[in-house]
C-alpha cells in the first residue's frame, strides 16, 4: 500500500465526534447549536481501515480501538443565516432552514418529508472523472460585482436522514475565498441575500 492517498473507510457521518461542553454531558456535533470553537473534540476509531484508490481493497491500518482528543482552538469565521423558507426541489416541497457561509465552505440545512422522492428525482451522482461527480444539489454564489458561479462538481459532504427528514450538504471551496464579496446564494428556486 502506498502512503498517499488513503481513503478512510469510516465516513464523516459514521464518525462519533463528540464535544465536551465543560460538563459531564456530551453532545453529538450535528445537534449542537453553539460554536465548536474552544471545545474539546474526541475521535474514537475501531479497526481503522484504509485502501489505495485502486483496487480499493481495505486493510486494517490501526487495529483495535484508537482514540485521540484535542482542543478546537480556532476563531469562528462562519456566518449563520436562518432562512426558514419553502423551496421546490425537483418538484417536491422542502424548507431551507439555514445557510452557513465561511471562507472555505457553504453549509445548507434542509427539511422535507419527501427526501426519498427528491433523492430519486435527483438521480445517482454522475461520475465525470476519477473521484469527480456532478453536483445534484448545486448552489449558485452571486457576487457583489455582478458575477456568479455555480457548483457543478461535488466537493464536500452530503447527508440525508430519511427518518428525520433532515438534509445537510456542505460545499467546500478549492481555495479560500472572500465571503464578504457574496451578494446572495441561490439554492433551487430560492435566492438568499447575504448581508455583510
Amino acid at each position: 500500500m502506498t502512503d498517499v492517498p488513503l481513503f478512510i473507510k469510516k465516513t464523516l457521518k459514521n464518525l462519533m465526534l463528540k464535544v465536551n461542553n465543560g460538563t459531564s454531558d456530551r453532545k453529538i456535533v450535528k445537534k449542537m447549536k453553539k460554536s465548536m470553537a474552544g471545545q474539546m473534540a474526541r475521535f474514537q476509531f475501531t479497526d481503522l481501515q484504509a485502501a489505495d484508490p485502486l483496487p480499493g481493497e481495505f486493510e486494517t491500518i490501526i487495529p483495535d480501538t484508537w482514540e485521540t482528543a484535542f482542543k478546537l482552538d480556532f476563531k469562528e469565521y462562519s456566518t449563520l443565516y436562518q432562512v426558514n423558507q419553502k423551496i421546490n426541489m425537483y418538484g417536491y416541497e422542502a424548507v431551507l432552514k439555514s445557510i452557513s457561509v465561511s471562507p472555505i465552505s457553504i453549509s445548507l440545512k434542509v427539511e422535507s418529508e419527501t427526501f426519498k422522492e427528491i433523492n430519486e428525482a435527483a438521480g445517482e451522482f454522475v461520475e465525470v472523472g476519477e473521484n469527480e461527480h456532478l453536483d445534484n444539489y448545486p448552489v449558485t454564489i452571486k457576487y457583489k460585482d455582478g458575477s456568479s458561479e455555480t457548483t457543478t462538481i461535488f466537493n464536500g459532504m452530503h447527508s440525508i436522514e430519511y427518518g428525520t427528514g433532515h438534509m445537510l450538504t456542505i460545499k467546500t471551496f478549492e481555495n479560500v475565498i472572500n465571503d464578504k464579496e457574496f451578494a446572495s446564494i441561490v439554492f433551487f428556486d430560492k435566492e438568499i441575500p447575504i448581508h455583510n
